[in-house]
This record gives C-alpha cells, sequence and structure tokens, in this order.
C-alpha cells in the first residue's frame, strides 16, 4: 500500500550507560525521511477530523483527542 521509500529509516544506537562493548546498553533508534514525517501528520490530521466531525470518538477515548 505504501511505496517502499516511505518505509525507509535509518537504525542508530544510541549509547546508554555503562560499558560501551556491551550490546545490552544501545537503545536502536530510527531516522525517518522528512517526506515520511510529512505524510504521517497529514494522515494523522485528516483521520483525526474525520473522527471528530463524525463523531465517532466516544467521550472515554483520550488517545487522539486534543486536550
Amino acid at each position: 500500500m505504501f511505496h517502499s521509500r516511505l518505509k525507509y529509516a535509518e537504525i542508530k544506537p544510541l549509547f546508554n550507560k555503562g560499558d560501551k562493548n556491551n550490546i545490552v546498553k544501545y537503545n536502536h533508534i530510527s531516522l525517518l525521511t522528512s517526506f515520511s514525517k510529512f505524510t504521517g501528520k497529514v494522515i494523522y490530521v485528516r483521520l483525526y477530523q474525520h473522527l471528530y466531525t463524525n463523531n465517532i470518538l466516544v467521550n472515554e477515548q483520550f488517545d487522539f483527542k486534543k486536550n
């Protein structure tokens, strides 16, 4: 469904405290492309607008609501 370029991420190890030779002491972060971030934001805004205008979210739902 998505173009393969949108799925591209560069994985970088981020060192935590402790022994640098221990692989467990590293967290891995994914750096996404700017286009991928932009596309994700556009999809989020359109999805939120649809859910809000059609009153699909219940009052107990907090994950997608602002404030």
